[in-house]
């Protein structure tokens, strides 16, 4: 997650990050991971053609959901 700040974009540690998959079939989170110090982080997943994937955070009480993945 990247918090915006006077002096630049800086990232936010210690937020958890989902995935989230979508489908007609079902939708729902597959992975969490909490961001490191300097608010990177990774997940892994193997993409499906027909599912929409996402990530979320959510930081002072607001969810931030991410594009669609590629």
């Amino acid at each position: 997650m990247i918090l915006g700040s006077v002096a630049g974009d800086r990232g936010l540690g210690g937020q958890m990050v989902v995935l989230h998959r979508i489908s007609s079939s079902g939708s729902g989170p597959l992975d969490s991971v909490r961001t490191r110090p300097d608010g990177s982080f990774r997940l892994a997943y193997r993409p499906i053609t027909v599912v929409l994937y996402l990530m979320s955070v959510r930081y002072a009480g607001i969810g931030y959901f991410s594009a669609p993945l590629a």
